[in-house]
Order: structure tokens, then C-alpha cells, then sequence
């Protein structure tokens, strides 16, 4: 209702200003609207892509379309005052009409824009109590109703029939971002709406495709990992966005997708629902947007093992499981006959997919049986087996050093003094007062043993299916990376027993009595020149890198790059 009510308001608004100036005016004001908006549209994905997603990913896509639409817009306003500096005459009947309805148009497209580009903002799915686009009670995601003045949609509509006329590209916007209202609205519904609804393109990789057949739409949605209660493989009930029933012959596209280490949320995890990820395809000159209706992924962090989990209800969001540095997950869409897939959107970054090998076609119960096999995940860990293991240190996990004795490894991750909530810059916190993400320096008078203990901070969040580990690395530490690791190497990982592997999500450095403390396990630390540097002059200064390790697993080895330099006998056991 609200949001109803303001884009009326400022449409109104717009309109009854050219009003005023006049048939002309309005006109000439409408001409600069289409040519700003188009060329905001042209810039709009490699601006947010190449520049502003570095900067703030939340604001990105946002600002990566209004800034162009608003910089054209005043550049033409401008020039076109120059260059036409006199007005047309007509009477006041048709300056009056006729800027009424020029300036309409303009005003339907300004405010379209910004309600596109303010949807792509990190807020609240229905924001306003506005959202084009919903999941239903079947875990679908579908259309829901417009707005009253659904300028958002006009405009969509405007510049995707545009990209396929007057101002066509080899990548129409009709083709490659089709519904962009749609897309807005369908990233923002998140887990607890605090989510990411966006992430960076090096953050995922396509690995591989496969196909899906059925005799009909029934088997084709079934699977054996959901039996019903006579022991039969129990069907999906799948809506298209348009909210009708797949039609006959459909078939079941599916994306191999390993995400990175930067796609993970602060929590730790990687957490993906159906609307977050969207593939668009073509039927003619007609775009057709689809959203999955299962993935496949790990079923536990601590077994090779993997499962099918369907999207079949609302706030359904899948996690990945246990602290692995990479997690490997395939989405599965209903695709109807004459559909051609174009683009895989994943949290809005655009990837092709019709240039990739041919698919692997499968049945259901093929399917469900590559799935058990681990086959069509190809390998749900880190291919570590070729590793150059030529000069590798065997050491007990175990192993302690100096005179107090002091653990290499250790599951301890408490601070050495509490520390009061609030008095340290770069600390968050969360109700139980566990540090969820820091990059702060903690001078060595803020920490204290008289803070009440209602306000202490002790020690680091992480999920219950992980554990947080640290691990010595300081010039006199066995596992001493001082002479062993260059600068512009990848920072150490730590290896289990499964082939998984892990980056350091943090470090602690003293120096002096001081803590320099970073962690992140949504920004994992991937180069050793994001480290505290040490000497070989400073052997009081100490590093602790910190390691988010699935729980049940043995760590057996540590890496840097494609060599390992430390191998565990007996491993480090992490329950």
C-alpha cells in the first residue's frame, strides 16, 4: 500500500511539473529519459561488476544503474538547454495536454528506474509491502500482483522491447536480464532477510551440466531420496514463475556449481534459496526465466556422502555443510520443450551456459544413483592427491614448543584476556557476545580480567557442525612459515582426512602484548601479504592463523599452493 502510494504520488508529481513548461519541453525532457535510461541499462552490469561490487556489494547493483540514469540524464538536460534554448508555441490546451502526457512517460520511466534500482538494495523482501515476485506454499517462486502503477514493470518491458529494436545489442537486455523487476525483488528473499543477495564473479564456477528425462512430468519430479508412504518415489508439485504446471515434455536442466570461500556468509556458510538463482532461456525472441526446484549437495561435513533436497515449501534455504574452503552444489530446473537455456544467474552474476559441453542425460533413478556415487558432484572435495608432497616435515599434531609448552594446534580459541563489548573498534558481536567478524587492534590495557561478566568477550562464533582451530605459525613454532612461505604465495590450508581442504577465516597477532585480530568467515585470508609480516629479529611476536574444520574429521596435512609442506602423524582428531 505504502510503496502503492509513492510511486503514484511521484509519478503525479513529475507529470504535473511538465505540465507546465509545456508540449515541448516535455517532449524534449521525455527524449533525454529514454536515451538515459538506455545508456544506464548498457553500463548498468559492467559498472557494478568491474568497479562498485569491490567497493560495497550491497549498494552495487543499486547505484551501478541509478548514478548513469541520473549523470546522462543531467548531461542531456543541460546540452539540449544549450542547443534549443527557445520554446515552441502552442496553446495553453495543448501545452497543457500534452505535457501532461509526455511528462507521464518520463515520469513512468525515472520512477521505474528508481524503484528497479532501489529494489536491488539490500532490504527487506517486501519491502514497503511491495515484492513482484513470491515463493508459494509449494516452494515455487511466482509471480504475485503488481503494483497499481507498476512503473518498475513498464519499464522493464520498455527497454527489453527496445534492446530488440531501436537500440539492439548482440545481448539484448530482453534476452540476457529479462523481468529485471522480477530479479530485484526475487535476490532480496533471504534467509531472516539478512542474507547476501549478491556475490563476486570469481566467487563460483560452473563445473558441468546435465539433463534430466522423463516419460512425464510426474516421474520426472520424483526422486528416490523422497518416498511416500506406500514406498514409492513421491512427486514434486513444480510451478513455472508464471504459476502454471510444467507442460508435457519438459525436461530437468541441471548446473554443477562450485562456489568459492568468497561466497560464504559471515556466519561461515554458503546459504542459497530458490530465488537467488535463476536461469534464464529463449523461446524464439521470447525470454523464459526459471528457478530450481532442488539442489544436490553434501548431505554432512564430516562423510562423502550427498543428497537431493527439494525447494518444496516456503523458507526453504540450502546451507553448505562444515567448514571446507570450497562446496560444490547442483540446481536442478524444470525446463519446458521449446526452451533453449541462455544464462545461469547466481545471486545476479551472469554466467553463459549454452557454450558448455554437451549434457550428460540421465533418468531419475540414474540420477539418484550419480548422486550417491558422488559422480555428478564430480569430486565434493579439494583434488589434493597431486600435490608435491617431495619435501614434506612429518610432525605430531600434537607437537608443543617453548617453555610454557605451548600448543601448535589447539581447539582453544579464547582470547588471553576478556575483553568489554563495546570498547574495541572493528568487533561484532552477537548476542551471546561471540565475536562474529573482526579486523581491529586490541591494545593490551583493553584487556582485563574486572569486566563484568555480562559484557565480556572471550571467544569466536562458528556453526555447531564446525570447529575453530589455531594454528602456530610463529618464528619459533615447528610449523613455522618464516623462510618456508613467500609473500606472494597463497596463505597455508590445512588438509582432512576426506581431501578437504581449509583457509585460515582469521589471525590472531601479538606483538608487545597487543592483538592485531582479523576474522572473517565470510572473507576467508587467501594471501600471505593479507598477513602480519614476521622476522627471524622478533621471535616474541606470535601468529595464530584461525581455521573454520568440520567437525569428526582428521586434519593430516598443511599446504601452500600445490605443495605440502607439514603432514600430521597422529592427525589432529577435531570433534
Amino acid at each position: 500500500m505504502i510503496f502503492n502510494l509513492i510511486v503514484i504520488v511521484l509519478v503525479l508529481l513529475i507529470a504535473y511539473m511538465w505540465t507546465s513548461q509545456g508540449l515541448f519541453s516535455a517532449l524534449i525532457h521525455l527524449l533525454c529519459t529514454i536515451v538515459a535510461g538506455a545508456v544506464a541499462f548498457a553500463v548498468w552490469e559492467p559498472l557494478a561488476i568491474g568497479l562498485l561490487l569491490g567497493v560495497h556489494e550491497g549498494l552495487a547493483w543499486s547505484f551501478a544503474l541509478i548514478l548513469p540514469f541520473l549523470a546522462t540524464l543531467g548531461v542531456l538536460r543541460v546540452a539540449c538547454d544549450k542547443i534549443i534554448p527557445a520554446n515552441m508555441e502552442f496553446d495553453d490546451i495543448t501545452n497543457f495536454v500534452g505535457g501532461g502526457v509526455f511528462g507521464l512517460g518520463a515520469g513512468v520511466i525515472s520512477v521505474g528506474v528508481l524503484v528497479i534500482s532501489t529494489s536491488f538494495m539490500r532490504i527487506p523482501s517486501n519491502f514497503l509491502g511491495y515484492s513482484p515476485v513470491e515463493v508459494d506454499s509449494q516452494g515455487s517462486v511466482v509471480r504475485s500482483s503488481p503494483m497499481w502503477l507498476p512503473a518498475d514493470m513498464l519499464t522493464a518491458r520498455f527497454y527489453e522491447l527496445m534492446s530488440m529494436g531501436s537500440f539492439s545489442t548482440s545481448t539484448p537486455l530482453a534476452l540476457r536480464q529479462p523481468d529485471v523487476h522480477e530479479q530485484a525483488a526475487a535476490l532480496r528473499i533471504t534467509h531472516d532477510d539478512s542474507s547476501r543477495t549478491t556475490i563476486l564473479p570469481e566467487d563460483f564456477t560452473i563445473l558441468s551440466r546435465y539433463t534430466v528425462l522423463a516419460d512425464n512430468v510426474r516421474d520426472l519430479t520424483s526422486d528416490s531420496f523422497n518416498i511416500g508412504p506406500d514406498g514409492n518415489p513421491r512427486p514434486q508439485t513444480v510451478k513455472l514463475i508464471s504459476g502454471d504446471s510444467p507442460p508435457a515434455g519438459s525436461r530437468i536442466e541441471g548446473f554443477v556449481i562450485r562456489f568459492g570461500s568468497g561466497a560464504r556468509e559471515s556466519s561461515g556458510q554458503i546459504v542459497i534459496g530458490p530465488s537467488q538463482i535463476r536461469l534464464v532461456g529463449r523461446r524464439g525472441d521470447e525470454a523464459v526465466t526459471m528457478h530450481p526446484i532442488a539442489v544436490v549437495s553434501r548431505a554432512a561435513g564430516d562423510a562423502l556422502a550427498a543428497g537431493r533436497f527439494r525447494f518444496d515449501a516456503p523458507n526453504i534455504f540450502v546451507p553448505s555443510v562444515g567448514g571446507a574452503t570450497e562446496a560444490i552444489m547442483a540446481f536442478e530446473f524444470v525446463v519446458p520443450p521449446d526452451v533453449e537455456p541462455l544464462d545461469i544467474r547466481v545471486k545476479n552474476i551472469r554466467r553463459a551456459v549454452s557454450a558448455l559441453p554437451a549434457a550428460e542425460e540421465f533418468n531419475p533413478a540414474a540420477r539418484d544413483q550419480s548422486i550417491r556415487t558422488l559422480a555428478l558432484l564430480g569430486q565434493a572435495g579439494a583434488a589434493v592427491e597431486n600435490l608435491d608432497r617431495s619435501d614434506v616435515v612429518t610432525v605430531p599434531a600434537d607437537i608443543t614448543f617453548g617453555s610454557r609448552n605451548t600448543r601448535v594446534i589447539t581447539t582453544n580459541t579464547r582470547l588471553p584476556q576478556p575483553i568489554q563489548s563495546g570498547a574495541v573498534a572493528g568487533i561484532q558481536t552477537n548476542d551471546d557476545k561471540e565475536i562474529t567478524r573482526a579486523d581491529s587492534l586490541i591494545e593490551s590495557r583493553q584487556m582485563r580480567h574486572d569486566i563484568p561478566r555480562q559484557l565480556q568477550i572471550t571467544t569466536f562464533f562458528t556453526s555447531t557442525d564446525t570447529r575453530l582451530l589455531m594454528t602456530n605459525v610463529s618464528v619459533e613454532s615447528p610449523l613455522s612459515l618464516v623462510g618456508r612461505v613467500e609473500l606472494n604465495e597463497p596463505t597455508p590450508i590445512l588438509i582432512d582426512d576426506l581431501g578437504q581442504t581449509y583457509t585460515p577465516v582469521g589471525y590472531m597477532f601479538t606483538d608487545n602484548s597487543d592483538i592485531r585480530m582479523y576474522y572473517d568467515p565470510g572473507r576467508p585470508v587467501s594471501s600471505m601479504n593479507q598477513l602480519p609480516t614476521l622476522t627471524r629479529t622478533r621471535p616474541d611476536q606470535e601468529l595464530r592463523l584461525i581455521y573454520r574444520i568440520s567437525r569428526n574429521v582428521n586434519i593430516v596435512e598443511l599446504a601452500v599452493g600445490d605443495r605440502v609442506i607439514f603432514q600430521f602423524s597422529p592427525p589432529m582428531r577435531v570433534n
